[in-house]
């Protein structure tokens, strides 16, 4: 089992406070630094239950292997899914979601569709 980094692991902790009492929150990480396992930590930390990842289609294998190869499965369900499918999201009982890839969803001058279905 894979076991995160040092800057990793304090980044989850301060992130789960934030999250804890902002109720949102954002990871601004440069690339290939382990966003995904950052956020995967921070879902467990926090306590969630159930959580929806929305990704591009591109990403589902690597938060998938994230997920099994940090040991994660047992600590909370974890539904993947592509922007474009959101419709397809029948319940709203996630503990926590997750943004990956935010282009899109921008609301100036008015909530685009993704945005809106994200909400």
């Amino acid at each position: 089992m894979k076991d995160l980094r040092d800057y990793q692991k304090r980044i989850s902790k301060d992130g789960t406070d934030i999250l804890k009492v902002k109720k949102i929150l954002c990871l601004f990480m440069e690339v290939r630094t382990g966003k995904t396992a950052t956020a995967l930590d921070i879902c467990k930390n926090f306590g969630a239950k159930k959580v929806l990842f929305i990704t591009k289609i591109k990403a589902f294998t690597s938060i998938e292997n994230d997920y099994w190869d940090f040991g994660y499965l047992g600590n909370f369900d974890l539904t993947i899914i592509n922007r474009e499918s959101l419709h397809k999201i029948e319940t709203n009982d996630f503990d926590v979601g997750v943004v990956d890839k935010v282009d899109g969803y921008t609301s100036y001058p008015k909530p685009s569709k993704y945005q809106k279905d994200t909400k």
